[in-house]
């Protein structure tokens, strides 16, 4: 068997252009689909925050009402009252505490949409790059040569 002198250039320049080819649609898709649905949770968990807003706004006026009760007690009333105002203020402190982990969830979200908007960019010229190498070297080292020798063949 023997080994030819060099490897078959030809499906290599080929490979080359066709991978870069397909990196370019991949990392133009991929990304786009997954930050189509980042934003879709990102959405999602805003919506769930300005909906904590508001219970802690409304927490916030109870415990204001509370408070001013507690102000104006009796004396009977005093165990009630205080009561009432420690259960609005864990209430409250439930409420901040879920609205801070849907922060960081919009944060860490946030993070994802840029890696992925990077990963797309980046895929996408190493692509071009790929593809313009890969063309080109196979139209120089081989499709042209091969148009000269059958221009000569021809005449």
């Amino acid at each position: 068997m023997t080994v030819p002198p060099f490897p078959p250039s030809d499906n290599l320049y080929k490979f080359v252009a066709l991978v870069g080819v397909l990196l370019i649609v991949i990392c133009q898709l991929y990304p786009v689909n997954r930050e189509q649905e980042l934003a879709i949770r990102l959405i999602q968990v805003n919506g769930e925050v300005n909906q904590y807003n508001i219970a802690v706004g409304h927490l916030n006026e109870d415990a204001a009402a509370t408070n001013a009760v507690l102000k104006n007690f009796f004396a009977g009333n005093k165990d009630e009252t205080m009561a009432r105002f420690q259960t609005k203020n864990r209430d409250i402190q439930l409420q901040l505490s879920s609205l801070e982990e849907k922060k960081a969830e919009i944060a860490e979200l946030d993070r994802q949409l840029t890696k992925w908007r990077v990963i797309g960019m980046l895929g996408t010229i190493v692509g071009v790059v790929l593809a313009i190498v890969g063309f080109v070297l196979w139209y120089r080292r081989v499709q042209h040569p091969q148009d000269i020798i059958l221009g000569r063949q021809a005449k």
